[in-house]
């Protein structure tokens, strides 16, 4: 990503004059983690590096050769758009690169002393080049209503603003840099499915060791690694110039920081090499299968939507963000009566009608066997999250679609409508106000929410950082089925097969959605871990877990196998080791998978108790309709107190949960335990969400 600084700084300077741009870059697409959207801005870097500013540099044998050239010589890059997916692949496949970069350009001063000359020259016509810093104008947010005016909804206040210019300056992190992307095989493996570790970035722009020093206070890894490099040097203002910086190559993986060279540090490096290029650059177009070119075409629909019988499709508006999205609701319902609205939200297929099917079943089938809690006035719903791409033509102008179908898993934000900052959290957030509404649905009680495999991604994110009800004497209950990963509070993680996963050699293991770092919020919060790790286990979270969903597919990334290996059940069943041994309950442990060494004591948090339970289902592999079609499955449902806790592990026995601090208030020492009853809470009157893969 070579100077996409100046490449906004050139966009912003022709729109400050008047000037027309074929093509407008959003560096905040660049880092928003999503899919799409990233696509959508190398997109427009693409066009300009290739017809414009000539910052797109290809090397064939060591030699610089013109994209035009290069194009007569290699066909596949004549593919409309191929070079840009390539790219963004690597982006989105190795998220540490561009969680490195944003890492640091969140710590970017958004007053950068050369972004701000650059934008004034821009507005101005006059220079700042030998203009003393203390004497540099003062810029205000009244200076970039322009750059507002064509961020369209991205920007919506001052914080907004200060974070989008930020966004444009980024000569602190992007300034001289190159990301070499190495268009040949690595190791026999076709180019499109090359290793992160062929990928490198140069940092071309030194800065003085008193630069560094700032860094130091805030950034202790850094501080150690430039010791490392130099272990004589201190920290001590000098002046110096550039004239002599090394190019200094960072592998892929990012054990380090990337830092800034100073000829200073010449010394401490190995090898006389000042420049990386890629040694070779194959032809591989035979090798590459267009079918599997851009986005799966796994499900694509674009014609009408099934409706099936005894259900009507509406819209439901998020808010008043202008957005909504489409949900099949039961035809013919009292409204007034309702006590329980079961909302099934579909997997990555994208069809909202079978859930809704499945779910309509499955609650009939209770009220035919008389299963003690079922309702007798229920709403059955089922939302339909579109893609963007693969169901064109199916949704409207103001209706909420993904760049990916599986974005919506981990709470990402959609894509369409363009420039919307509403994610499916959102989307989830505005049901439990849509059941929340007294004057609506006068007569319900409960809301539980309820998710499986790909909806289990989004339940188990959502049981943490999701909203409360708004309206007294709803009570939730979030029932999390068969998650491949989970955010973890911490960056403690179970693994410790480095032949498996490493943190050292996973930089990205705790970005959201596997922790917290980069978690962007949500519309109405955003809080540290610690708090999110409180409201979790302070809720009725119910984990649901196949005894026999062991195979190996699903997320294999090495942030998923950091949290118990291959298998989502061994990875969920470490995650409850973790939530009991961080909130220092008297759980029985024995036999769980995991190994946790420092976690520290959040038990200020629980008194040593947690409303979570676990139930695990014998003989059932990753099959939502097994799970909850058992008895254990109906009992979380369905049963208001005690839930079926399932299997066991051998010499497992139970131990009541038992509060670390006696206290007066008999309520501190109460909690939902499946072989307990919870005096507390009230029974309970199911509203369901299912979210099944």
């Amino acid at each position: 990503m070579p100077k996409c600084h100046m490449q906004k700084l050139y966009q912003l300077g022709h729109k400050a004059q008047g000037v027309d741009t074929h093509v407008w870059y959003n560096p905040l697409d660049l880092f928003s983690g999503d899919e799409g959207r990233i696509q959508r801005a190398v997109d427009a870097l693409l066009d300009d590096w290739t017809h414009g500013s000539g910052y797109l540099h290809i090397f064939v044998d060591g030699s610089r050769m013109p994209f035009g050239e290069v194009q007569k010589h290699i066909p596949w890059l004549k593919v409309p758009r191929l070079l840009s997916w390539r790219i963004t692949q690597i982006l989105t496949e190795n998220q540490h690169l561009l969680h490195t970069l944003a890492h640091q350009q969140q710590r970017l001063d958004p007053y950068d002393i050369e972004g701000i000359a650059q934008l004034w020259h821009a507005r101005t016509g006059k220079t700042l080049n030998s203009t003393p810093v203390e004497e540099l104008p003062r810029i205000t947010l009244a200076d970039y209503a322009f750059v507002a005016a064509n961020s369209g909804p991205v920007v919506s206040s001052d914080k907004d603003m200060h974070y989008v210019m930020a966004a444009y300056l980024l000569a602190a992190t992007l300034k001289d840099v190159t990301l070499f992307v190495p268009l040949d095989d690595v190791e026999g493996t076709p180019m499109y499915r090359a290793s992160p570790i062929g990928v490198r970035i140069v940092d071309l722009d030194a800065k003085r060791p008193s630069k560094l020093c700032q860094h130091a206070v805030k950034d202790a890894a850094m501080s150690a690694f430039v010791h490392r490099l130099a272990p004589d040097y201190r920290c001590a203002t000098h002046t110096s110039d550039t004239s002599d910086a090394r190019i200094f190559p960072v592998l892929a993986d990012m054990q380090h920081h990337r830092i800034r060279m100073h000829h200073d540090f010449k010394r401490a490096l190995k090898g006389d090499d000042k420049y990386y290029t890629p040694s070779r650059f194959r032809d591989v177009s035979s090798q590459f299968d267009m079918d599997h070119f851009g986005v799966s075409k796994q499900h694509q629909s674009h014609g009408k939507l099934h409706v099936p019988k005894g259900s009507e499709i509406r819209h439901v508006k998020v808010h008043d963000t202008g957005t909504n999205f489409l949900a099949y609701f039961s035809k013919d319902v009292n409204e007034k009566k309702v006590s329980h609205a079961y909302v099934m939200f579909h997997g990555r297929n994208r069809d909202g009608d079978r859930y809704w099917s499945i779910m309509d079943r499955a609650l009939k089938s209770a009220q035919k066997d008389n299963y003690p809690g079922t309702p007798k006035h229920a709403v059955v719903v089922a939302p339909q999250f579109f893609s963007a791409k693969l169901n064109e033509g199916q949704y409207s102008n103001s209706t909420l679609a993904w760049s990916d179908v599986n974005a919506w898993q981990s709470g990402s934000v959609a894509v369409h409508p363009e420039g919307t900052d509403v994610s499916s959290m959102d989307a989830v957030d505005a049901l439990v106000d849509l059941f929340s509404n007294e004057k609506k649905y006068p007569n319900l009680k409960n809301l539980t929410l309820v998710g499986h495999g790909g909806g289990g991604q989004l339940m188990n994110r959502y049981a943490t950082v999701g909203k409360d009800s708004s309206r007294k004497g709803i009570h939730i209950r979030y029932i999390v089925g068969d998650p491949s990963t989970s955010a973890y509070f911490t960056y403690h993680r179970p693994m410790t097969d480095k032949s498996i996963a490493s943190p050292e050699t996973c930089s990205s293991y705790n970005n959201w959605r596997y922790g917290f770092d980069t978690f962007p919020g949500t519309l109405h919060d955003s809080k540290e871990p610690h708090d999110y790790f409180k409201q979790y286990i302070n809720r009725d979270v119910v984990n649901i877990v196949g005894l026999m969903d062991v195979l190996e597919n699903g997320d294999q990334k090495c942030m998923a196998l950091l949290q118990g290996g291959h298998k989502r059940r061994d990875r969920n069943l470490s995650w409850w080791r973790y939530i009991n041994m961080l909130g220092r309950t008297n759980e029985n442990l024995h036999g769980f998978p995991g190994n946790f060494s420092d976690l520290p004591d959040w038990s200020m948090h629980s008194n040593g108790i947690i409303k979570t339970r676990l139930t695990i289902v014998p003989h059932v592999k990753h099959n939502a309709e097994k799970v909850f079609g058992s008895k254990h499955g109906r009992s979380a449902l369905f049963d208001h107190y005690d839930v079926d806790m399932g299997w066991r592990p051998d010499g497992w026995t139970y131990q009541a949960p038992k509060a670390r601090i006696a206290l007066q208030n008999k309520k501190a020492s109460s909690a939902s335990h499946p072989c307990s009853h919870v005096s507390l809470l009230a029974p309970l009157v199911f509203a369901c969400v299912i979210l099944v893969l």
